[in-house]
């Protein structure tokens, strides 16, 4: 369909591309005949939606949810987004002047350092170690070491797509992944902060909530 694609990002799962033009029903009739009916190819991948211009964006993630699909982040080439869903809207990141931008998978072994935020568009692997000053953002798994804020920060955070880190590190904090296992049916993103000396974990929905109190 004209205006509607689907783009396989090797580090970076698969994009749904949406131009302006197309309505409402045609990006569900859209989505319906080439997303949801391939449920098995993309209910494990890391699903983002780039967007051309001003879109209510609600309705179809909502659709998307409602297939046990999730939406990780969305990209917009305009700043006026009205989105009414609690969905990283990850342009004004990338745009930041000063950042440090990888596009790619950090493999075992590997390291990465900012002056300011680190924006990783792909995967940290196991045993690969990032810093930066700033923020962290991985657009992807983060299953290294990341360390936010490594110059006494503590005004920072990790963000990742899913984040399965052994440990967890901002300015002089330090915190060790929880018991849990994660069986990877479910991408949430979620983001690592700190608040009274301890570093805490949220989705990054609850993150949001948390913060506006």
């Amino acid at each position: 369909m004209e205006g509607l694609s689907i783009k396989g990002r090797n580090y970076l799962g698969y994009e749904i591309q949406i131009d302006n033009d197309s309505s409402d029903e045609q990006i569900i009739d859209f989505l319906q005949n080439h997303v949801v009916k391939n449920f098995e190819l993309f209910k494990n991948s890391i699903l983002t939606i780039k967007l051309d211009s001003k879109r209510e964006t609600g309705a179809i993630i909502n659709y998307l949810k409602s297939h046990n699909l999730n939406i990780s982040a969305i990209f917009a080439n305009s700043e006026k987004i009205e989105n009414n869903i609690e969905v990283p809207l990850l342009n004004e990141v990338i745009k930041h002047p000063n950042s440090v931008v990888f596009k790619g998978n950090l493999r075992s072994g590997q390291t990465l350092e900012s002056d300011d935020n680190l924006i990783i568009m792909g995967n940290v692997n196991r045993d690969a170690y990032i810093y930066a000053k700033k923020n962290i953002f991985v657009l992807g798994t983060l299953e290294g070491v990341p360390h936010a804020g490594f110059q006494s920060n503590k005004d920072t955070f990790v963000f990742a797509f899913e984040l399965n880190s052994p440990q967890i590190r901002i300015s002089d904090l330090l915190a060790k992944a929880p018991d849990k296992i994660k069986n990877g049916s479910k991408k949430e993103p979620e983001v690592a902060f700190v608040e009274n000396s301890q570093i805490i974990v949220l989705d990054y929905k609850e993150w949001l909530n948390y913060k506006m109190e």
